[in-house]
């Protein structure tokens, strides 16, 4: 199967930041988080959606990533 990348809907926001935190562990290498998610929301609900990209295969979302400048990509990938 191919793997999806897409910008989420408005709708799927909270879909996105209930998946970074379950990706999040004490141990793992810093990445996107939920809270990074939440302090760019403040430039509103429309902007956020459109600079995070997901990245999918059969449903399952593989990676997340973020789009916190013109030249830089911040992300998260399954902990599997």
């Amino acid at each position: 199967m191919a793997i999806r990348t897409s910008t989420p809907a408005v709708g799927e926001l909270d879909d996105i930041v209930w998946v970074l935190s379950e990706w999040q562990y004490d141990d793992g290498p810093a990445q996107l988080h939920p809270g990074d998610v939440g302090w760019f929301w403040r430039f509103g609900a429309e902007r956020t959606a459109g600079a995070i990209r997901t990245w999918r295969r059969a449903g399952e979302t593989l990676a997340v990533g973020l789009l916190d400048g013109p030249e830089l990509l911040r992300y998260s990938t399954t902990p599997q």
